[in-house]
């Protein structure tokens, strides 16, 4: 009878051979033979924990969108598990069907041994646990499915391919969870840094119990552990023995960290080490943050010698106060100054921390009118580096010149004109002198 979930597992293999297969190329006068893939999830695992195997054998496989078709026919397999004698297994599944996806019922189980019998094999899928006991040694391990399987070709000759397949299983330490927290993750020195570190020991593992050598789950007791933090925001590591850890305990660690002011601006690693021991074995874990430290300096400028009106094109002072208010070297700042398109560039170059400047410009006034006259500080950041600017805008009233009075212009014309007239008797009397 065919079934939905044949159909299913079908549909899941031919996705999982286009992951493992990317590239699988063929003649059509190639012998084809059924496709095998062997998985291991996880891939790594820790000690006392558990991996799922999965092993398939197809007649078609998905590659480049297109569905290959293998000619044979698979008429029997025999599959065999090889796992490292301290893994304990147990063979959770073993599914074939036929072409029209109906379950073959024609199938074995002899401890880690699968066999299969039919008139036509289309898929055979296996799936086993494996437990990674707590005193494995850490490493990798071979895992293997052992596989032959008899073919029939399309001329009808019968021939045994192999369909083995390998994984390596990487074990490594048994690792309680770890947590940091760090507060603040960005500041300017000096400051303080804490830490907030927890140990949550409250993890089951796979162990053999020493009486009855039975497989059980339990906690596990860390015998003995020990902080250690670094970073290049310290002068020198700091340490701590916490001490033992109890199954489902939940150990929580807090520290206060002083930053010095002379620390570098910048990303700053922090890593948090914890080593412990464990039923005869020792490790450690690290988990690291990065930290970020600010560096900005804070300039200011203040502008004096701006008179409240003036007369248009007279020159004057104007005195400007510039302010390193940060602990921080400035390495270049420039003062603009801006007056009805007339512009003024200053450049002070570096102020020190706590730095003070005093800049005099000499500016003329344009004509009449009402102006902005505006003063802007630019200068590089020393972290993040970037450019940033202050500016004070002083409103400028220019005045026309001053009008003389009435009385002064008419004497004015006056003697003007007592000039013109002087000139002009002169010159006649050179021309009666030329005549004679």
């Amino acid at each position: 009878m065919r079934t939905q979930g044949g159909l299913t597992l079908l549909l899941a293999i031919l996705a999982c051979s286009a992951m493992w297969l990317p590239v699988f190329k063929a003649s059509a006068q190639e012998i084809r033979p059924y496709l095998s893939f062997l998985a291991l999830y996880p891939s790594e695992v820790a000690q006392g924990g558990e991996v799922i195997l999965e092993y398939n054998l197809t007649k078609k496989i998905l590659v480049g969108g297109k569905i290959l078709t293998s000619p044979n026919t698979l008429k029997s397999v025999e599959a065999s598990l090889v796992i490292p004698l301290q893994f304990p297994y147990n063979i959770t599944r073993v599914v074939a069907l036929d072409p029209d996806f109906n379950e073959i019922r024609n199938v074995t189980i002899e401890g880690s041994s699968v066999r299969v019998t039919a008139e036509a094999i289309a898929v055979l899928s296996i799936r086993a646990k494996i437990v990674v006991p707590l005193r494995t040694l850490q490493g990798d391990y071979q895992i293997a499915m052992r596989a032959t399987g008899i073919e029939e070709l399309p001329n009808g000759t019968l021939r045994e391919f192999d369909h083995s397949r390998t994984a390596t299983l990487s074990v490594r330490p048994w690792t309680p969870e770890v947590q940091l927290e760090t507060y603040p993750k960005e500041f300017e020195p000096p400051a303080s840094l804490s830490l907030k570190i927890t140990i949550l020991n409250v993890e089951d593992a796979w162990v053999i119990d020493e009486q009855t050598r039975e497989l059980v789950k339990r906690g596990v007791r860390i015998s003995d552990a020990n902080l250690t933090i670094m970073s290049t925001l310290m002068s020198s590591p700091l340490s701590e023995r916490i001490g033992s850890i109890e199954p489902g305990e939940i150990k929580l660690v807090s520290k206060s960290l002083p930053i010095n002011p002379d620390v570098h601006a910048g990303r700053h690693t922090l890593m948090v080490l914890i080593s412990y021991s464990y039923r005869g074995s020792s490790a450690t874990v690290a988990i690291t943050e990065s930290i970020r430290v600010l560096k900005n300096a804070y300039l200011n400028l203040s502008v004096e010698g701006v008179p409240g009106e003036i007369q248009a094109g007279r020159r004057f002072n104007v005195t400007i106060h510039v302010r390193n208010d940060s602990p921080w070297q400035v390495s270049s700042a420039t003062l603009l100054v801006s007056v009805n398109g007339f512009n003024q560039t200053v450049h002070l170059g570096s102020l020190e921390p706590y730095d003070r400047r005093v800049v005099t410009v000499r500016l003329t006034a344009p004509s009449p009118g009402t102006y902005d006259a505006v003063f802007v500080l630019e200068w590089m950041n020393p972290y993040p580096a970037e450019e940033r600017n202050a500016s004070e805008v002083v409103t400028l009233e220019v005045i026309p010149p001053p009008q003389l009075p009435l009385w002064q212009l008419v004497g004015v014309a006056l003697a003007a004109g007592l000039v013109a007239a002087v000139i002009n008797l002169v010159h006649r009397r050179r021309k009666g002198s030329d005549k004679h």
